[in-house]
């Protein structure tokens, strides 16, 4: 029998940038890790974009996959794969191939928590169409998506198997406060 599968893989990255400011996802994190018991969560921060196939290939099977950090042009910004290189881009084919049923049975949705990413979240539901994607469509003051994140990962918490639309309300709602 296969294991069963967790709640939320959740991937951190903040990569120096000249443009963007430092996010300080810690507090994020640790917002995840009192919500979410241990069992429920895979938490990967600094994460570069091996780290997510790398997981996505091993035993570990999420129903939510949550990315959190900075964008570059509408995509995700990752962690650089060797010391002193650039920071990862990866266009939405690549992320389409890493979340795909073959590498992710059991995942229902994706929570990208970075500012200005409809459009890849769309390019997500065309290619992943049995996917829900949470996204952010403008900039995202680093205080309103902790307090979305907070929300949404709160709702999780309440019971297995909370439906995206419950966890994205609750979300919602914690940031209109």
């Amino acid at each position: 029998a296969s294991p069963p599968p967790h709640e939320v893989a959740a991937f951190f990255s903040n990569p120096p940038s000249r443009s963007a400011g430092d996010l300080r996802l810690m507090r994020e994190i640790q917002e995840l890790t009192a919500a979410l018991p241990k069992g429920r969560r895979e938490v990967c921060p600094a994460a570069r974009l091996s780290d997510v196939a790398e997981l996505l290939e091993g035993e570990l099977m999420p129903r939510l996959v949550s990315f959190s950090g900075h964008e570059f042009n509408g995509h995700l910004l990752f962690e650089p794969e060797q010391p002193g290189a650039q920071p990862r881009v990866p266009h939405a084919e690549e992320l389409v191939r890493l979340l795909s049923p073959q590498r992710a049975p059991e995942l229902t949705a994706v929570f990208l928590n970075a500012c200005k990413t409809e459009k890849l979240a769309h390019a997500l539901r065309r290619s992943l169409p049995h996917l829900s994607v949470v996204c952010w469509r403008t900039l995202a003051a680093d205080p309103a998506a902790k307090a979305f994140s907070r929300g949404f990962y709160q709702a999780l918490s309440t019971r297995d198997g909370v439906a995206m639309a419950t966890a994205f309300d609750a979300g919602r709602a914690a940031f209109l406060r």
